[in-house]
């Protein structure tokens, strides 16, 4: 397979400098499709033109300085290339978003170190935007998810989680995961003998939970380990599923043709809401696999990935309710 060219852009006044770039990439071999700016009037043109992977800029062009143009290349990593003494003006690139700075020499030493922080900012990059989209995935996914840290402690919820539990996130952040539990009698130890079950397939379990008024609510619940780059354990995420018991008992159903009808007909509307309800929460998971299919991921970002697939997990639960409640409605057509 062919790699993909690099696109880089380069902004530099100085023609030496230019020509030891070049000199560079031609010994080195290296697969960039390059464009030089001179000052910040031509960098500007070509950043309204071209979209680059990743931005090489001194700071003093000329024309103006870097801070001139940083706005414009904001979706690439900006590389700063000076000369020593500036420390002052490289924190405050850092500051706007800079991705990393080398300090000129008079050998052009640099030059040698630039491919490397060259792919090291283009991963970066990859990485937070992987990482961005999965963090949206999981807000906005139709399902409760709540992260812990390896003390019990949740440092993260979603929209849905807020809405469900009835707690804003500002107030829930911080606390130990039994708060949503039961039976608030737990401690240390019992939370401790819990996450012991969990092992890399993670664990699940239908349980009461409670929520911030102290009403409960039945729900299932998948929780599994999140590990860093180098396998360690840093976190534990859950996904809850509430279980609805508003379902009537077979035995209690009232069997005249008018109750009946109008039982059946309640059924069909529930139905059709379960349907939707599930139809969204499956298009979530497509269209973020979607997404991801193709793509290298980290350990933890495939940690990530299991959170969407718990879901698909929360919508084989529905199927189960709309298929109770088609025998339901059978039921009562027959009798």
């Amino acid at each position: 397979m062919k790699r993909k060219k690099v696109r880089v852009l380069l902004i530099e006044d100085n023609k030496f400098d230019q020509m030891a770039f070049v000199r560079m990439l031609e010994k080195e071999k290296l697969c960039y499709d390059y464009t030089i700016a001179a000052c910040v009037a031509e960098a500007r043109k070509m950043a309204e033109s071209k979209v680059f992977d990743v931005v090489i800029s001194d700071y003093y062009l000329g024309d103006g300085t870097l801070f001139d143009i940083i706005d414009l290349v904001k979706n690439a990593p900006i590389i700063i290339t000076t000369g020593v003494g500036s420390e002052e003006v490289v924190i405050k690139a850092m500051q706007e978003g800079a991705f990393d700075y080398l300090i000129k020499d008079l050998d052009r030493n640099y030059l040698k170190v630039l491919p490397v922080t060259i792919e090291n900012a283009i991963k970066h990059k990859r990485s937070e935007e992987k990482s961005c989209m999965l963090s949206h995935a999981i807000m906005c996914v139709n399902e409760c998810v709540y992260i812990t840290d390896v003390n019990d402690r949740i440092i993260f919820v979603n929209k849905v989680f807020c809405k469900t539990y009835g707690y804003p996130e500002d107030e829930i952040i911080g606390k130990p995961s039994t708060v949503l539990w039961k039976n608030k009698s737990l401690n240390n130890e019992d939370v401790k003998n819990i996450l012991t079950k969990i092992d890399e397939f993670g664990w699940k379990s239908q349980l009461y939970h409670q929520r911030k008024d102290g009403s409960e609510l039945l729900i299932s619940i998948s929780r599994s380990i999140i590990k860093d780059d180098k396998e360690n354990e840093v976190a534990v995420v859950g996904v809850v599923h509430e279980i609805s018991e508003d379902k009537p008992a077979p035995g209690k159903l009232n069997k005249t043709p008018k109750t009946a009808a109008a039982a059946s007909h309640s059924h069909a509307e529930e139905v059709v809401n379960l349907g939707h309800h599930m139809r969204a929460r499956m298009n979530t998971i497509l269209e973020v696999m979607k997404l991801l299919s193709g793509t290298e991921l980290t350990p933890q970002q495939r940690d990530y990935v299991k959170v969407l697939n718990f879901s698909s997990e929360a919508v084989a639960n529905s199927l189960d309710r709309i298929s109770d409640l088609f025998n339901s409605k059978s039921e009562l057509v027959n009798n």
